[in-house]
């Protein structure tokens, strides 16, 4: 049975998905320091605050949410005289490596809307190992493991490949890799909303002046730090004054311009309110070091509430970890002056250390 929601609210309470994620104050290492030895008073002071979208959902966790929830409601476009069985996703091809956050968060939302999902997995190798925690589970929840050679995988753009495999599996949507895709800043304007909303009953707002000196989040398929830079430009109340993005792997120019394919008309250095930082990913996607490893332990030592468990945070070496690494960098080199507010964007991850997980 497929679901006939209305509404993407409606959805989202089905799926169990937080109305709205926190917003928290947090602290990093370098920040201790600095508020302890330079400001001297509460006013001088630097507050680091997190839009916390890993507690959106224990599995459709981050940003993954914000990006599929139109995908997967592409029927409630429609009038109600035509909600009907043919105009909802029956069956949906997507992209990911073994690990992806993307597909295991779209593989419990279609089991739980009775959607097929077809999962091309990049490494053919794959289909003679043992599956993973994140393929596991996607087995669990009804998804078919599509593995593909590296050399098929580049192809996941060229629209005579898709044909191909929309074809071959009948299906009728393709979601691009990561959920990047046009209808995924929809669910991003949403998040910048909310955290204008937060920012008002905290009273962080000041008049006529941003709320945040800069908001820092993950870049990694380049959809959510479009939807910021988008939604930040029809906002009558400017969230930062700066978005600056942290490549989580090696892709100079490669990840302004995943980017800038949403946004043809907000290019860098013409508009120059958003930026990418490229010196943190460590070597490359998924790679880690011992120091990074360090890092995200004693960020969860430091932000660890006994008393309210909500507000503690984990991160991980993948996404968030070399986010949180590279403003207490920042931190460390004095790059902000005193009274800065920074605003960071947990984009969940940290299903790949999770055991399965039944639906």
């Amino acid at each position: 049975m497929h679901h006939p929601f209305r509404h993407i609210s409606t959805m989202a309470n089905y799926l169990g998905i937080a109305q709205n994620s926190p917003l928290h104050q947090i602290k990093l290492p370098a920040q201790l320091e600095f508020n302890s030895t330079i400001a001297t008073t509460l006013h001088e002071q630097i507050q680091v605050w997190c839009k916390r979208d890993d507690l959106l959902h224990p599995i459709i966790s981050g940003n993954k949410w914000r990006k599929l929830q139109h995908a997967l409601a592409t029927f409630e476009t429609q009038s109600e005289a035509l909600a009907t069985q043919a105009s909802r996703p029956r069956r949906i091809v997507s992209f990911g490596g073994a690990y992806s956050n993307h597909l295991h968060a779209l593989a419990y939302c279609c089991n739980k809307l009775n959607i097929a999902l077809i999962a091309v997995i990049r490494g053919q190798y794959l289909a003679n190992e043992t599956l993973n925690p994140t393929l596991q589970d996607m087995t669990l929840w009804g998804a078919r493991l599509h593995f593909v050679s590296k050399t098929d995988y580049r192809r996941r753009h060229d629209p005579e490949y898709l044909q191909q495999l929309k074809s071959k599996f009948d299906a009728d949507l393709i979601i691009p890799e990561g959920g990047s895709q046009i209808s995924s800043l929809h669910g991003l304007a949403q998040m910048m909303q909310e955290i204008q909303e937060q920012a008002q009953e905290l009273e962080l707002a000041q008049l006529n002046a941003s709320i945040f000196d800069e908001f820092f989040l993950p870049v990694a398929s380049g959809a959510t730090m479009a939807g910021v830079v988008k939604a930040e430009h029809a906002t009558n109340k400017s969230i930062a004054k700066t978005i600056t993005g942290v490549a989580v792997l090696k892709g100079e120019g490669y990840l302004e311009g995943l980017v800038q394919q949403f946004l043809p008309q907000f290019r860098p250095p013409e508009t120059s309110d958003w930026q990418i930082e490229h010196h943190y990913s460590f070597g490359g996607y998924a790679k880690t070091s011992p120091e990074l490893d360090a890092f995200c332990a004693s960020v969860k030592e430091i932000n660890h509430h006994p008393d309210a468990e909500e507000k503690s945070i984990r991160i991980e070496p993948c996404y968030s970890g070399k986010l949180f690494y590279a403003v207490n960098n920042m931190l460390e080199q004095g790059r902000f002056s005193k009274g800065s507010k920074l605003l960071l964007l947990h984009t969940g991850g940290l299903q790949g250390k999770r055991p399965p997980t039944k639906p």
